[in-house]
């Protein structure tokens, strides 16, 4: 448990080199992210992709040759297979995301919320999505010609619009 917890400023991942390209690729191409070219990790000196938010929270991805595989989630989900909560700046944005996902087909049901809550489980289709303000995705692979996968990470994507957005007055 983590009490009250409600965001963290600061989380890096560590990814397998050529990670950070593939995720920056994702982020941007699939939903709709500004994210800046990758640069170094002022202390690794490795590459890294980094998702600034308006909150001035980031999520880090540092390119390290010992970092664990790409899908580690599905070897050790108990050690590797935590998930993420990004609300995106808009509905607007939020749904030009999912239909990009969609088309891409990196939209991700958990087994573990079949069934449940709309608002956090499994939208795989935009109606659901839209009224729910959440989908998920999880293979985190560049959408351009590479096709690589920089990680398996579970992403709830979410909506100003949904009943958990910690920002007041929401959109």
């Amino acid at each position: 448990g983590v009490g009250g917890l409600v965001a963290m400023r600061r989380l890096v991942h560590p990814v397998r080199p050529g990670g950070a390209g593939a995720i920056r690729g994702f982020m941007r191409g699939i939903l709709g992210f500004d994210v800046p070219p990758i640069d170094l990790d002022p202390d690794l000196r490795t590459p890294r992709c980094v998702l600034t938010f308006a909150s001035g929270q980031a999520l880090t991805f540092v390119e390290t040759p010992d970092a664990p595989p790409p899908d580690a989630c599905h070897v050790d989900e108990a050690t590797h297979g935590y998930h993420v909560a990004i609300y995106v700046g808009s509905h607007e944005a939020f749904t030009e995301a999912f239909c990009r996902a969609e088309a891409a087909r990196a939209l991700y049901a958990n087994p573990r919320f079949e069934g449940g809550d709309p608002a956090f489980g499994n939208a795989m289709a935009r109606h659901v999505a839209e009224s729910a303000g959440q989908f998920r995705v999880r293979d985190l692979a560049d959408p351009g010609d590479s096709g690589v996968l920089g990680l398996s990470l579970e992403i709830e994507v979410r909506s100003p619009r949904h009943r958990s957005c910690p920002i007041p007055a929401a959109a």
